[in-house]
This record gives C-alpha cells, structure tokens and sequence, in this order.
C-alpha cells in the first residue's frame, strides 16, 4: 500500500471513531439530563445511521459515508457525519475553482 493509501486510511479510521465518540457522548447526555415533565416525558434521543455513496466517473466509485442523525430531548435535532470521498473534478467545475486548473 502506497503511503498516501495508508494515511487516508488512517485519518478515516480517525474520523469515523470521533463520529462514534461523540454519538456515544452525546446519547449518554440524552439519557443523563434531568429537568421539567415535558422535557422528561420525550423519550431520550438515539442514533439512526444512514449510508450514502457517491458514483464516480463512469459508475466507479466515488466513496460515501454515513449519515448520524438523532432527534431527542436535548437536543432537537443534530447530525454527526463522515465522509470520504474520492475521485477527479470535472472539466468545467476545475475551472470554476481558483487554483484547480
């Protein structure tokens, strides 16, 4: 594996554990927090996860992630999500970035 291949790997490893630190922290808040009856009478909050991919070029595969959303009593609604995605910018939109060309 070339160097590059295994520092991705490594700072997607890095990222996908703090998306499930702070998911675990932050359900452990949901079920901690104590306040009035209408806050208590909502059930405490919890992770759903959701995977996407991205197509690349020609129907390759252009990477994905997952998707963390949580509607609770804490918090209303909040999202903790990674990516990694990969692949080379079109002609016509590395134009319409400075320095891309």
């Amino acid at each position: 594996m070339k160097k590059i291949e295994k520092q991705k790997q490594m700072a997607r490893i890095w990222f996908e554990s703090l998306r499930d630190e702070l998911c675990n922290t932050i359900e452990e808040i949901e079920h901690k927090v104590d306040g009035a009856d209408e806050v208590m009478s909502i059930k405490p909050g919890k992770f759903t996860r959701k995977n996407w991919s991205r197509p690349g070029d020609e129907g390759s595969n252009g990477g994905g992630g997952v998707m963390a959303i949580m509607h609770g009593r804490v918090f209303e609604k909040i999202g903790v999500n990674v990516s990694t995605v990969f692949g080379e910018f079109s002609e016509q939109f590395r134009k319409s970035i400075p320095g891309a060309s």
